[in-house]
């Protein structure tokens, strides 16, 4: 070590001194509370602001809601102006949290390891839900513009490059040892939800402009580049939402004005601490310029393999459900008006469609505190506002039966199976019952009816092992053991059908060769495993043509291609798609769609005509939209009738 290096190790070593001299001695490990009603919010961050910024009202909502939230920030945000910048912003996030919080701004302060790597970790004393984590990452400004200019952005887009710790004992890390460390951290803390930056910005940091298109700070997307990597080195049952950051201020406003007001006071809050935004104090004007913007809106990444969904509409008519590319707002074409229409809503994936028996069309939508939101309309194509359904708080969308009553299943939070139907001819659905458990479940499963009309789920282990649960009788409560089926192992893209001979139907990925299997029911209950070849990415959508023939039709891994199999036939498309494909039976015919993979977004229907397949409809989404708050479409009130 150089003397250089040797004085800056020795004095970054007796700022921690200080910093825990200041706050108070070091504690024992921080964990999280045993009662956080089955909600652990994870925030991963670059810097102290971006969470109240971009993310809020959501973590604001968790803690109402009595979730527990540990927040980390990466980088040490000091600039050019050291550990005493640092930390007045350190100061500002805990006034923010204890002012979400409703109680005083008294923290306690515990030097936390994990994978031997030193945080520094403020809990709050009358609150212990909310933990606040500070890597402190060394984050100056290394000069006008943007470009790989940080420490952060180094290391993770240079080979070769690291970065060290400011105000702590020294540690240096490279790339892949950030990776690990956020990958044991979410091992350890095992959440329910990770609440990142976005990760989808594909421009080269050394050509990120302001207000560029795509634009965003380099460490906003190395960081969140980070924590995907780490998430697939950790995998779990726990939700990804990712945010957007800086482009929001070029969309619409999209927060209620009760939700800006209540966002502005916190990051108030935070802002006194902050010299920069407030110079002189609590006299301040903030936010302002930009802030401003940020403070009245919340917009989530969406990938261009959201859900599409294809429902019936109105005398023969077709109905598909799809997203507008900048947010997960839902849209719905009409074939009968060759129009989009969109019900509101700020659902964090694309919504599913449910056909319900009274005629009417359904979505089910899921907000970003996990809560399940259901919106129907009638003949007249009119939107009847959302309402939430009791006894469902869950990590990702359920799984669908649409035979006769519609059903669904889904994993919630506390690692619970909730399952719910319809009334009969309606679309009210009944009160949530659990399911018995199944050890080590993953979220993602597929849900049948049998021919006698009784229910059966598919589901996996984090091994990849497949189970079967079914129904002792038709809408009854009791539900035989879990079976283990003798099949491969697989990494979901789970669908399930009832063929025409009565036989349940079940497809699935193999693991190990990424091909679409079949395994199909016999007579005795017995189950057999066909490999179809085609290897896809998503889940495949399963229907029986007017032949009654199972069809299936998936997202090749081979430049995306569309593929359709049946009767033992596979036919390739020569579209290019970014979603999994949707399909729909009507009296004329059965119907294909799915999102093409072009600028701008755009959609197309397919439709079976013999000896193939052929386009009808393709249709682009207007970027011209918003997200609103699910509880300003309909009073906020729960929605189920008790199973009888």
């Amino acid at each position: 070590m150089t003397s250089t290096s040797a004085r800056r190790s020795l004095a970054n070593f007796l700022i921690w001194l200080c910093g825990i001299w200041f706050h108070g001695a070091v504690l024992a490990a921080g964990t999280p509370p045993a009662d956080c009603h089955g909600i652990r919010d994870l925030v991963i961050v670059a810097h102290m602001d971006d969470d109240l910024l971009f993310m809020n009202p959501d973590i604001d909502a968790t803690l109402a809601a009595g979730g527990c939230v540990r927040t980390l920030y990466m980088t040490a945000s000091e600039r050019n102006d050291g550990a005493s910048y640092m930390r007045s912003r350190e100061s500002g996030v805990r006034a923010a949290y204890a002012r979400m919080a409703g109680t005083q701004d008294n923290w306690s302060m515990q030097l936390e390891t994990v994978a031997g790597r030193p945080f520094a970790s403020f809990t709050l004393e009358h609150d212990p839900r909310i933990q606040l984590w500070h890597m402190r990452l060394t984050d100056p400004w290394l000069g006008k513009g943007w470009g790989s200019l940080t420490p952060l952005s180094q290391a993770e887009s240079v080979p070769g490059q690291s970065v060290a710790t400011l105000a702590l004992p020294p540690s240096i890390y490279t790339r892949q040892g950030l990776v690990d460390t956020l990958a044991q951290l979410i091992r350890e803390y095992a959440p329910t939800v990770i609440r990142h930056m976005d990760d989808s910005v594909a421009i080269p940091y050394a050509r990120l402009c302001w207000r560029c298109s795509g634009h965003d700070h380099p460490d906003h997307i190395s960081s969140a580049r980070l924590t995907r990597e780490a998430s697939m080195r950790a995998p779990g049952p726990y939700a990804r939402i990712g945010y957007v950051n800086y482009p929001t201020q070029e969309r619409q406003v999209n927060l209620a004005d009760s939700e800006t007001a209540r966002k502005t006071d916190i990051f108030q809050r935070y802002a006194w601490q902050d010299n920069r935004y407030c110079p002189t104090g609590r006299d301040c004007n903030s936010p302002a310029g930009p802030t401003a913007a940020w403070v009245a809106r919340i917009y989530y990444v969406t990938p261009p393999d959201s859900t599409v969904s294809l429902m019936p509409g109105t005398a023969g008519s077709l109905q598909l459900l799809g997203t507008n590319q900048y947010d997960s707002t839902p849209h719905v074409w009409q074939s009968a008006t060759g129009q989009w229409q969109s019900p509101g809503g700020r659902p964090v994936t694309a919504p599913l469609g449910v056909r319900y028996p009274d005629n009417s069309t359904g979505l089910l939508a899921l907000d970003a505190q996990g809560q399940l939101w259901t919106n129907n309309s009638d003949n007249t194509r009119t939107w009847h506002g959302w309402r939430r359904l009791a006894g469902f708080t869950q990590t990702h969308l359920p799984a669908i039966s649409q035979e006769g009553t519609p059903a669904l299943v889904a994993l919630d939070h506390q690692g619970q199976i909730r399952w719910t139907e319809t009334r009969e001819h309606s679309h009210i659905w009944r009160e949530a019952v659990t399911l018995p458990p199944l050890a080590h479940i993953r979220a993602e499963m597929a849900l049948v009816r049998d021919l006698s009309g009784r229910l059966t789920v598919f589901a996996l282990d984090r091994a990849g092992t497949l189970f079967t649960l079914r129904q002792r009788a038709p809408n009854s409560h009791d539900w035989q053991p879990w079976q283990r089926l003798d099949a491969p192992a697989s990494n979901g893209g789970l669908a399930a059908l009832r063929n025409r001979q009565g036989a349940i139907e079940l497809y699935f990925r193999d693991q190990a060769s990424q091909h679409l299997l079949r395994l199909t029911q016999s007579s005795d209950d017995q189950w057999q495993t066909t490999d179809l070849g085609v290897a896809y990415r998503g889940s495949p959508a399963v229907a029986l043509d007017t032949l009654g023939t199972s069809t299936v039709a998936v997202r090749g891994t081979d430049q995306d291609a569309l593929w359709i199999l049946s009767a033992g036939v596979a036919y390739r498309l020569s579209e290019h798609i970014t979603s999994s494909p949707a399909l729909l039976l009507q009296q004329d015919g059965l119907y294909l769609a799915a999102r093409l993979a072009e600028t701008p977004q755009g959609y197309r229907i397919w439709t079976q005509r013999p000896p193939g397949w052929k386009r009808l409809d393709t249709m682009a989404v207007s970027p011209d939209t918003r997200g609103t708050p699910f509880s300003t479409n309909v009073e906020h009130r729960q929605v189920f009738q008790t199973l009888k």
